[in-house]
């Protein structure tokens, strides 16, 4: 009848600051009827480079600085792509990337984006869009909050990771770095 202690890691990875002041009610989307009608987009950028995955016999130079988050509100697909620079070119390749798997998963084409105003205002996305009949909605000047699903997965990515790590470190200090969180991530 012991209770099974909590690992300290696991306690480490979910400490996180209290607000100290609350918000009024958040504006709301839409409800979603079908899969694909709404789907978030957020990019969670990293100030340490991570490693890039590397194929056998060749070495790059290539590292992960940021990855887009996917979460469509019908199906709860959440979809994680990382991206090696900040460019509206990866930005596009990680929307095509996350509307080929969304296709596979039989979604036929996706309706809407609802992100904000940074690297999704950039042309070349917005030409993106416009070919694919993709409408895309943004969420008010520094009112991050309205794109509330796509903010929650990544607190809860980044959590997860940041707890995996930190397990894995204690386990075995030589090898794991901080360098591994697109592999965190991912798992």
């Amino acid at each position: 009848k012991v209770r099974t202690p909590v690992c300290n890691c696991c306690q480490y990875g979910r400490q996180t600051r209290k607000p100290w002041r609350t918000k009024g009610a958040e504006a709301s989307l839409p409800i979603a009827t079908a899969p694909g009608q709404i789907v978030s987009i957020d990019m969670m950028e990293s100030r340490l480079p991570g490693f890039f995955a590397q194929l056998k016999g060749k070495l790059t130079n290539k590292r992960y600085v940021a990855s887009i988050v996917f979460f469509d509100h019908f199906s709860k697909l959440l979809h994680v792509e990382h991206i090696t620079d900040m460019t509206s070119e990866s930005t596009v390749k990680a929307c095509e990337a996350f509307e080929a798997k969304a296709s596979d998963m039989g979604v036929p084409w996706i309706r809407r984006y609802h992100t904000y105003n940074g690297r999704f205002a950039d042309n070349l996305f917005k030409k993106h869009c416009r070919l694919r009949k993709i409408s895309i909605t943004y969420c008010g000047v520094n009112a991050h909050h309205h794109n509330g699903f796509a903010e929650r997965y990544i607190r809860k990515l980044s959590e997860g990771a940041r707890t995996s790590l930190w397990h894995a470190s204690l386990r075995w200090p030589k090898v794991i770095t901080l360098h591994l969180w697109p592999y965190a991530i991912r798992q």
